[in-house]
């Protein structure tokens, strides 16, 4: 996903919304994390929302508004149900026009496309994962820190208009769900020197990058907890 596109969406991810469908949000959400600039607007388009409906609650409600909208609810009421009714007996007609024509291809069971082309997978191990990567033609070295029961999806994202190889563990904890997403950078197509330096924290979220023995890449970890030590196959946490 691009600035572009993300910015778009921002308009349909606010609460008041909800028009985003879960694939989409999730790569939002993916998108947000990885551009600060994106992050920034996000947030500010978040806080004038607040602000605005604070602004609204704090406006006085006129003298008799509620009595007033009951009578036209109550005189709109009637006319509604003649309607509903009129379109009842249409949509049954149809149905059975539908149900008669064709009552084994309305009854076969539906196909239903997953979220994530890999589910949570208990056996799963970094092995298993570079060996799933290698089969689709990316070399990837998977950190082997993470407990892999906890990994809910494997595969290639957008990340800073490039196709990267991303896991994503999460984590269902006392004050609500948390996930990491660790980002498998590699010197081929992204500058390691310049990647972000590790914060603590960042709003809701954190950012760690790791570097292991291999040179040539780097794991760059956004979470939303307080340590990434819930995601460790010992508890362990891992070295800055």
């Amino acid at each position: 996903m691009d600035c572009k596109t993300a910015r778009l969406l921002l308009n349909f991810a606010r609460p008041s919304a909800g028009e985003l469908g879960t694939s989409e949000a999730e790569e939002l959400d993916y998108h947000l994390a990885a551009c600060s600039a994106c992050d920034v607007v996000a947030r500010a388009e978040r806080q004038a929302d607040k602000q605005f409906t604070q602004a609204m609650l704090a406006v006085p409600i006129p003298l008799g508004l509620r009595e007033r909208l009951l009578r036209r609810l109550e005189a709109e009421r009637a006319g509604w149900y003649g309607r509903w009714l009129l379109r009842s007996v249409a949509a049954a007609a149809a149905l059975f026009v539908a149900l008669w024509m064709g009552y084994g291809y309305l009854t076969r069971p539906a196909v239903v496309k997953p979220d994530f082309d890999v589910a949570r997978d208990d056996s799963l191990t970094p092995e298993r994962v570079e060996e799933w990567f290698r089969a689709r033609g990316v070399s990837v070295t998977a950190p082997g820190r993470f407990n892999y029961s906890l990994l809910a999806f494997h595969g290639m994202v957008d990340f800073q208009g490039k196709s990267t190889p991303m896991l994503l563990f999460t984590l269902q904890a006392p004050h609500g769900p948390i996930q990491a997403r660790v980002y498998i950078l590699s010197d081929k197509r992204f500058d390691l020197s310049k990647l972000p330096e590790p914060e603590p924290e960042s709003g809701s979220r954190s950012i760690e990058v790791w570097r292991p023995d291999d040179p040539h890449i780097a794991y760059l970890i956004f979470y939303n907890g307080d340590t990434l030590a819930p995601f460790m196959a010992h508890q362990r946490e891992p070295a800055a």
